[in-house]
C-alpha cells in the first residue's frame, strides 16, 4: 500500500509540474513608478515591452499607503481595511506588553532630546524585537506612544499572507527573498534582490515577488520631476533590460509582470502640524486625552476629551493650515474613500496634493522633501502601470485607466 500512495504522489508531482504549473512568474514592484514615465526616451527597453506584451497605461491605486494588498490580494482600501501602515491598536500593538518601559524610554528621550540617542534608542528596539511576530521599527514615533499602534497591511491586516484569495495562497510555493515587507528588513540593494530571483528561478519556487525601491527614494529626495528622477528611470530601465535578458534563459521561460504601484507629486508646502498639537496640549493642560500619528499627507487623531477642546483643536490647526489642508470627521470617511475603521483616527487632517507634514514620524524636519504620494489618486500624476511579458501572450494595450487591483486579475490567472 504503502508503495502505491508513493507512486501515486510521483505521478501527480509530475503532473502539477508538467501541466497545470506552466509557468514562473516574476512580479517587479517598481517602486511610485508613474505610468507616464514609459517612454522611449525615459525608458527604452520597457517601450519597447510594451510593443509586445500585455501593458495596462494607467491603474489607479486606492487612498492611502497599502498598494500591495490591490496587487496582491485583489482588495481595495474598502474592501481590505487597509489604509496606512500603521493603525491606533493598543490591544493588538507587538509592544503592548511593554508600555512601561516604552514610557520610561520616552521620558528619556524627551528629558535629554539627542538625535542620535533617539537613533540609537530605536535601532537597540528593533534588535531586540524584530524576530517578534509583527515588531516594526519604531521610526520616528514617539517612544511613550509606539505600544499604542500595530501595523496594519503587514501586522493585524495581513492579507497578503493570510486571506485565501491571496496569489501567496493561490501559488505552490513563492519565492519571499527579493520582497518588502514593514516587519521585516529590506535586504541589500535592488540589484541585489533581481540578482537573488535570477538565482533562484531554477528552483521549486512559482512565484517571484521582487521589489525594487530606487524610484521612490530618489522622487521622496528630488522630486518626481528632477534629472536626477530622469537618470534614476535610465538606470532602472538598464536594470530590467538586463534582468529580463538574463531571466529569459531559464529553462521555465517565466513570465514577467512589471508593475508600477502609484505615483508621485512634487511637494509645495509644508505644515508643523507637531508644534501645533505640542502647544496646544499645554494650553489645554492635555496630555494622554489625545494621541496622534502623522503620516506625510496626513495627521491622524485619537481624542478622549470634550467636543468644545476637539473643536478648538480644529481651529488652532485651521488657523495656521486652512490652506493646506482640511478635517475629516469619522462619519465621512466613506465619502473620502477612507476605511470606517477607528485604527485610522477619531478625526483626520488631510493635505491637499503637493502638500506634506513636516516632521512626520518618518522623516525628520531638517530632511528636505521634494516628493511625495499617498494623496487622492484623482489625476495621471498618481498612477501607476502594468506590463506582462510573455511569449504566450498576444500583445494588448489598455489605454483607459483601469483599479491597481487589476494586476492581481492577471497573475491568478496563472494560479487557477
Amino acid at each position: 500500500m504503502t508503495s502505491i500512495v508513493r507512486y501515486a504522489n510521483n505521478v501527480l508531482e509530475v503532473y502539477w509540474n508538467n501541466y497545470i504549473m506552466k509557468k514562473k512568474v516574476v512580479l517587479v514592484l517598481l517602486d511610485a513608478c508613474r505610468g507616464d514615465y514609459i517612454s522611449a526616451g525615459n525608458t527604452p527597453f520597457l517601450a519597447n515591452a510594451v510593443e509586445r506584451g500585455r501593458y495596462y497605461k494607467s491603474l489607479i491605486p486606492s487612498y492611502g499607503f497599502c498598494e500591495r494588498t490591490e496587487i496582491l490580494v485583489g482588495l481595495d482600501a474598502k474592501d481590505s481595511g487597509c489604509f496606512t501602515a500603521f493603525g491606533y491598536n493598543p490591544g493588538k500593538s507587538p509592544y503592548r506588553n511593554f508600555r512601561y518601559i516604552f514610557r520610561f524610554l520616552g521620558l528619556v528621550e524627551t528629558s535629554i532630546k539627542s538625535v542620535f540617542l533617539s537613533k540609537v534608542l530605536r535601532r537597540l528596539i528593533w534588535e531586540i524585537f524584530r524576530f517578534k511576530k509583527d515588531a516594526f521599527y519604531p521610526a520616528r514615533i514617539p517612544l511613550r506612544d509606539v505600544p499604542d499602534f500595530a501595523l496594519t497591511e503587514d501586522g493585524v491586516l495581513n492579507h497578503i499572507e493570510g486571506h485565501g484569495q491571496s496569489v501567496y495562497q493561490k501559488c505552490k510555493n513563492p519565492y519571499l527573498g527579493a520582497t518588502t515587507s514593514l516587519s521585516s528588513y529590506l535586504s541589500g540593494t535592488d540589484q541585489d534582490r533581481l540578482d537573488s530571483v535570477l538565482n533562484a528561478i531554477d528552483q521549486d519556487y512559482d512565484f517571484y515577488p521582487t521589489y525594487m525601491s530606487v524610484l521612490d527614494s530618489v522622487g521622496h529626495v528630488y522630486g518626481p520631476e528632477s534629472e536626477q528622477m530622469k537618470e534614476a528611470l535610465s538606470a532602472a530601465d538598464v536594470q530590467l533590460q538586463s534582468f529580463y535578458e538574463k531571466l529569459s534563459l531559464s529553462k521555465d521561460s517565466p513570465t514577467l509582470v512589471i508593475c508600477g504601484d502609484h505615483g508621485m507629486s512634487p511637494v509645495l508646502h509644508k505644515a508643523d502640524i507637531e508644534k501645533v498639537v505640542h502647544e496646544f496640549k499645554k494650553e489645554e493642560n492635555l496630555s494622554d486625552e489625545i494621541s496622534i500619528f502623522l503620516d506625510s499627507t496626513m495627521a491622524r487623531f485619537w481624542c478622549d476629551f470634550e467636543i468644545t477642546q476637539i473643536e478648538n483643536l480644529k481651529k488652532a490647526i485651521t488657523a495656521l493650515y486652512g490652506n493646506l489642508g482640511y478635517f475629516v470627521e469619522k462619519e465621512n470617511y466613506a465619502l473620502e474613500g477612507i476605511p470606517d475603521s477607528r485604527m485610522y483616527g477619531d478625526l483626520i487632517w488631510l493635505c491637499r496634493e503637493g502638500v506634506v507634514i513636516s516632521p512626520d514620524y518618518f522623516t525628520p524636519a531638517d530632511k528636505n522633501i521634494l516628493g511625495m504620494h499617498g494623496y487622492r489618486p484623482n489625476d495621471t500624476q498618481h498612477y501607476g502601470f502594468c506590463l506582462i511579458s510573455d511569449n504566450e501572450i498576444d500583445s494588448q494595450k489598455m489605454h483607459e485607466p483601469a483599479p491597481l487591483t487589476a494586476v492581481y486579475q492577471e497573475l491568478i490567472q496563472y494560479f487557477p
